[in-house]
């Protein structure tokens, strides 16, 4: 037994003996730095892209260099980035730091010296310095040292002299809030009314708008809502999200910045600033508004859950928007510009209506669901098998209202293929919707055929076929008679 484990020890001699050893000098040519730090705890994790220079390669190889990346887990005993780092020590986490070259891992060999240092130049700037980090890869089998730290245009020179590379980091960069002005255009404007759970009346202004960032000129599209709530119930007021007055709320104002790609960022107004609203009477009906300035907040919150003011960004209306208003008129005409009909899996149609109130208008969305309907043509109501949904909904912005019983749908087939549209959606916000005769093509809907119903051990059970492939209604949902 000793004889076998003897042997066994030789061999592992015979083979670390036979681990091919690599010299690399180390090029820096960018520093990414991650402070991970919590509580007492700090840590700081770097990504440092690299050019390496093989040492035994300037004769036969002079020019060949090679990119690696360096990811280095660093422990201070300070929350300062500055400091000599080693494996030995335990400031250098060998089991979460690494250099990869082509997609291979190599890992700080612990029983070798691994020692990373960096200074601090000023408030804003810092430098690799000398030092040199031995990792193996994950067998072990070949060793590689890398040495630091080298300038880039000289790695091709054999016999160069270490050169520290300097790098910038502001420690409290994401300490530090930035402000972000916008001068902002009303091209559109819609005010609604209701009220709350408690009775408590309330005025919706949507706006639709383009903003003007001072500090690079660009111009940006958003859709805006502001909610009011009134101490007498009259809209021409002043209005602000603080104070014991007329209540500007923020939680339900916001402003949508509409992104070029059909994206979008919706930001609500800061509960914790001042953001403004005046609406004045005008005549009959007539009102004009002055938002002042709104102010809204990107914030961030760290692992201990401490809120952090990233950006915040001002508003700034400064003409007066005329619009009118009628409280008692609840009827809204949509005015669409385009409809899309898909087929809601096997179990009905669904159309997106989009539109605007008028030319340049508040742009609205109208989600219409057709419940178990095979064909897209005809009359439908809210009524038992009348097969409008009342999942169907009208929104503006990202506020959605659903319809109530009373709302119709009519689809009408034309001799020349097209539909026209014309419904009546009667929602939950108090208001009706009204669709007048809108024409459009539908090509490509896959009309779906009911078979028959069949008794089954907890109910009944439904068969349809969709494209040739025989569909089952089950407890949830709809499967194929494979149960998929």
């Amino acid at each position: 037994m000793k004889k076998i484990y003897l042997s066994f020890v030789l061999m592992l001699c015979a083979m670390c003996a036979m681990a091919t050893q690599y010299y690399y000098l180390t090029a820096v040519t960018k520093v990414t730095v991650e402070d991970q730090s919590y509580g007492t705890t700090y840590k700081y994790k770097l990504t440092l892209e690299q050019t390496c220079k093989n040492t035994s390669e300037y004769a036969n190889k002079p020019t060949t260099t090679y990119a690696t990346t360096a990811t280095l887990m660093l422990a201070p005993t300070e929350h300062k980035l500055e400091g000599t780092y080693k494996v030995s020590d335990g400031t250098l986490k060998k089991d979460f730091s690494d250099i990869t070259y082509n997609g291979n891992m190599r890992r700080p060999n612990p029983d070798k010296e691994n020692t990373f240092v960096i200074t601090k130049v000023d408030d804003t700037h810092y430098q690799i310095g000398e030092g040199v980090l031995n990792v193996q890869n994950m067998s072990g089998s070949n060793q590689y040292q890398y040495k630091y730290c080298y300038a880039a245009s000289e790695i091709q020179t054999q016999g160069i002299s270490v050169t520290p590379f300097t790098f910038e980091y502001d420690p409290d960069a994401k300490n530090k809030e930035t402000f972000v002005d916008y001068d902002m255009t009303v091209t559109g404007v819609q005010a609604t009314t209701g009220e709350d759970g408690y009775g408590n009346v309330r005025y919706f202004l949507n706006l639709t708008c383009t903003g003007k960032r001072l500090d690079n000129n660009v111009t940006y599209d958003y859709a805006v809502q502001l909610c009011v709530c009134p101490t007498d119930g009259k809209i021409a007021n002043s209005y602000a999200t603080k104070g014991s007055g007329n209540l500007l709320i923020s939680t339900s104002s916001y402003v949508t910045w509409l992104k070029s790609d059909g994206s979008s960022k919706q930001r609500y107004l800061a509960n914790d600033s001042i953001s403004t609203l005046t609406i004045a009477k005008d005549g009959d009906k007539q009102y004009h508004f002055n938002a002042g300035t709104l102010i809204c907040q990107d914030v961030s919150f760290s692992v201990m859950g401490e809120k952090h003011v990233d950006q915040t960004l001002y508003y700034h209306f400064k003409d007066n928007i005329a619009f009118g208003f009628d409280p008692d008129n609840k009827q809204i005409v949509i005015l669409p510009n385009q409809v899309d009909v898909t087929e809601d899996g096997t179990e009905g149609i669904n159309l997106f209506v989009k539109g605007n109130t008028q030319e340049g208008g508040i742009a609205y969305t109208v989600a219409i669901s057709l419940e178990e309907q095979s064909t897209l043509a005809g009359t439908f109501t809210t009524n038992l098998n009348g097969h409008l949904s009342i999942w169907s909904k009208v929104s503006v912005g990202s506020t959605d209202s659903y319809i109530e019983n009373g709302s119709t749908v009519m689809i009408v087939q034309n001799p020349d293929g097209t539909y026209s549209l014309s419904a009546t959606l009667i929602c939950e916000n108090g208001y009706t919707y009204v669709i007048s005769n809108y024409t459009f093509t539908c090509d490509d809907l896959n009309v779906i055929t009911k078979i028959n119903q069949v008794p089954a051990g907890n109910g009944v059970c439904n068969k349809k076929i969709e494209k040739g492939i025989l569909y089952i209604r089950g407890a949830n949902g709809w499967y194929s008679a494979a149960g998929k």
